[in-house]
C-alpha cells in the first residue's frame, strides 16, 4: 500500500503541468460475480501517454480488494470521445471470512493474487469539469477475469 501512495505521489509531481484527473468508479468482476466500488487517478505522462492508478473495493461474501497501476496509450480521439489501450499490474487480496482483524478487515492469512492488466477503455468529454469513462480489463493471474468498469473523472 505504501508503494501504490509513493506511486501516485511521484506521477503528481511529474505531472504538475499536465492534465490530472481523479474520480471515483463502479466496477463489475466476471469470476466472481460482485460489484465494488474504487477511486482512480489519472495523470498525463506526455501528449499520448497517462498513468492511471486506481483501488477498488468489491462487496459480496468472497470480498476482496484490488489495487491496479495501468499505462493509458490514446489510440484514437474525436471531438468528445477518446480511446486507448492499457495495460499494468495488478494486485489483489481476498479476505479471510473467519477472521477479520487486521487493515481493512484483511488479516496476514489473506490470499494474494498479482496479475497483469490488458485492455480498452474511453472517455468521453463532456461541457464542464468531468469526463464519462468507461474501460474493459482482462487481469492475467492466477484467477483469470475479465473487470468493467464505470465512472466519472474531474479535473484537479
Amino acid at each position: 500500500m505504501k508503494y501504490f501512495i509513493l506511486s501516485l505521489f511521484i506521477a503528481f509531481a511529474v505531472s504538475t503541468q499536465a492534465q490530472n484527473l481523479a474520480g471515483a468508479q463502479v466496477s463489475f468482476d466476471s469470476d466472481r460475480d460482485n460489484a465494488g466500488i474504487g477511486f482512480k487517478g489519472v495523470f498525463d505522462l506526455s501528449n499520448s501517454l497517462s498513468f492511471s492508478p486506481d483501488i477498488n473495493y468489491f462487496f459480496g461474501s468472497g470480498s476482496f480488494a484490488t489495487v491496479n497501476t495501468d499505462l493509458h496509450l490514446d489510440l484514437a480521439q474525436g471531438n468528445n470521445l477518446k480511446f486507448y489501450g492499457l495495460g499494468g499490474l495488478h494486485f489483489g487480496t481476498f479476505r479471510n471470512i473467519i477472521n477479520r482483524s487486521g487493515f481493512l478487515g484483511f488479516n496476514r492469512n489473506a490470499d494474494i493474487n498479482l496479475g497483469v492488466n490488458l485492455g480498452l477503455g474511453t472517455q468521453l468529454f463532456t461541457k464542464d469539469n468531468f469526463r464519462l469513462f468507461a474501460e474493459g480489463k482482462y487481469i492475467v493471474s492466477e484467477l483469470d477475469r475479465f473487470v468493467l468498469s464505470v465512472g466519472m473523472l474531474f479535473n484537479l
